[in-house]
């Protein structure tokens, strides 16, 4: 199993909230920053709000690593598959590698037990494609650790084209007991 609920269906979970980027840029949207208790969260929050241009998602490219050096050991960057729906992971930070059970970089979620259709982390990040908006979530911790209650995950999208979401950039952080 994965550090974020993959595939556990019998934890108890706060619902999620989902935030229409859309809506969030005009202003009238909903501020995910309340709900989130990890200001490293709070932060990729921010950081892809000012990559986003109007009317237009970030691409992959607008996202330099540079600018976020003490992220990177929390973000996973997520390649979006279609014909038939995939994720993969291409970049997952050496601290969520460190808080799961395995590493799932570089292989097919279909194939990848626990990470299919099915699972909870799956029906996150398919969301997020098919709505193009991000979504935030604290979810029970799944994992090797005992010290963590709760995982916050926020999950924002990409698109080459600004509107095809074909990566999904991710903040996750582990909130102890």
């Amino acid at each position: 199993r994965g550090p974020i609920g993959a595939g556990d269906r019998a934890a108890p979970r706060k619902r999620g909230m989902r935030v229409g980027w859309n809506a969030r840029l005009s202003g009238r949207g909903v501020d995910p920053t309340p709900a989130m208790r990890s200001l490293r969260a709070k932060r990729g929050w921010d950081y892809w709000r000012r990559k986003c241009r109007p009317g237009r998602l970030p691409a992959r490219a607008d996202i330099d690593p540079a600018e976020f050096p003490d992220l990177l050991p929390y973000i996973v960057l997520i390649q979006v598959c279609r014909d038939p729906l995939d994720f993969v992971e291409r970049v997952t930070g050496g601290e969520v590698l460190r808080h799961s059970t395995e590493s799932s970089m570089n292989r097919s979620w279909l194939d990848y037990p626990g990470r299919g259709p099915d699972s909870k982390i799956w029906q996150h990040y398919e969301e997020v494609v098919r709505t193009g908006e991000p979504s935030f979530e604290s979810v029970p911790y799944v994992g090797p650790h005992r010290d963590f209650l709760y995982v916050e995950l926020l999950s924002c999208p990409l698109a080459e084209d600004g509107r095809t979401v074909d990566r999904v950039f991710s903040v996750v952080d582990y909130l102890p007991r």
